[in-house]
């Protein structure tokens, strides 16, 4: 049954559930990791990002996608179609580029909360609105919720291990193609693309723990299976 369906109110609750433990997750991750970890770098391409500023692009990113959601929500259009997603990243990220791990840490977490209040007050209709995502183009608020945690779930995965190996990983985001002439439902390739990218780790298909750095910090490993529902 579709998040459009009828009858189908227990998936906006389980929604709001997921992004409340997930939520917590990310938090409980980040807090378990060491200082030294924190500026170890992440991505080898873009921004080469350390882990402090994954941290604050969850901030950032959550901010736009709840204030994109709830405009999808009041029958809004989304974000806008020119919108140059790494030019908004550079200078959103810009004002963080000092900010101490434990002031992210809170700012993610009422950032996040932020977003789940939101999205319980939303009603079952809302999930079947239509918006535009800066990344995935045409989608449903029930699927720009999900996108929400998933986004966050690829940065985690990136920043394990990048810091369990000891090396930088190349950042490989999706990048789906968009037809901007029309609106017809939208392709579901990138998004099986996306399950697919995730749910290797669940069938324990990454690298395995090198006798190095990785162990020597301890790295937190919550986020070695995951759930995509």
């Amino acid at each position: 049954m579709g998040v459009n369906e009828p009858g189908d109110r227990h998936e906006l609750d389980r929604l709001v559930r997921r992004l409340t433990s997930d939520g917590e997750r990310t938090a409980d991750f980040f807090r378990g990791l060491p200082p030294e970890a924190w500026e170890m770098q992440v991505y080898t391409t873009g921004g080469q990002w350390t882990v402090r500023m994954v941290l604050a692009h969850f901030v950032f990113a959550e901010r736009a996608l709840k204030r994109l959601i709830a405009d999808v929500a009041a029958g809004g259009k989304g974000a806008p179609k020119d919108l140059d997603i790494d030019r908004f990243n550079a200078a959103e990220a810009a004002p963080f580029l000092t900010t101490p791990p434990s002031e992210l840490l809170d700012e993610y977490r009422e950032a996040r909360a932020a977003t789940v209040g939101m999205a319980a007050g939303l009603e079952l209709p809302d999930l079947s609105k239509p918006g535009y995502h800066p990344w995935f183009g045409d989608v449903e608020l029930g699927e720009m919720l999900k996108l929400v945690y998933r986004h966050n779930m690829i940065h985690l995965r990136d920043i394990r291990v990048a810091v369990e190996t000891g090396a930088p990983v190349a950042h490989r985001d999706l990048t789906p193609a968009r037809d901007h002439t029309r609106r017809s439902r939208p392709s579901v390739a990138p998004l099986r693309a996306l399950r697919g990218r995730l749910a290797c780790d669940r069938r324990g298909d990454r690298p395995a723990h090198p006798r190095g750095r990785g162990r020597a910090l301890g790295v937190v490993g919550g986020f070695g299976r995951v759930r995509l529902a």
